[in-house]
């Protein structure tokens, strides 16, 4: 029999202490005790260009992450590159992060690979990065 033992989400400081490690040009702050707010400058591969990325994690919630800049050319259905449409990436299914795990070590990783199969849809016009295509109904609250 498998017992579920419940995890222990990470707190902010320990969250920021890890992208501030790994990623020491980037800038990062908690806001209101609930959230972080973090932007860093992310190249995917070596033949890939620089794209400024921010994310926003609140307790209890999924975190967020979006492309800042460079502005990316975007398909009419954003969920055709898995983006919803509030123009933050899906990065993950609902199952697959937990709040036991570090954002630099799983989301900012996971961000450069979806950053790779962008640049790949951008050459194929097709989407390589597997996942669910999402409608262009599926809401926001109905994706987190």
């Amino acid at each position: 029999m498998l017992i579920d033992i419940p995890t222990r989400e990470l707190n902010l400081a320990i969250q920021i202490s890890h992208l501030r490690s790994m990623f020491p040009d980037s800038h990062s702050r908690i806001r209101d005790h609930c959230e972080l707010e973090w932007q860093g400058v992310l190249s995917p591969s070596v033949y890939s260009g620089s794209y400024v990325v921010g994310l926003n994690y609140r307790i209890g919630k999924r975190p967020r992450v979006e492309v800042l800049e460079p502005d990316l050319v975007l398909p009419a259905r954003r969920s055709e590159i898995h983006m919803f449409h509030d123009a933050t990436l899906c990065l993950f299914f609902d199952d697959e992060w937990k709040k036991d795990m570090v954002i630099a070590k799983t989301i900012i990783p996971w961000t450069c690979e979806w950053l790779i199969h962008y640049e790949l849809w951008r050459v194929t016009g097709e989407w390589h990065g597997g996942g669910i295509h999402l409608s262009d109904q599926y809401s926001e609250k109905e994706a987190r």
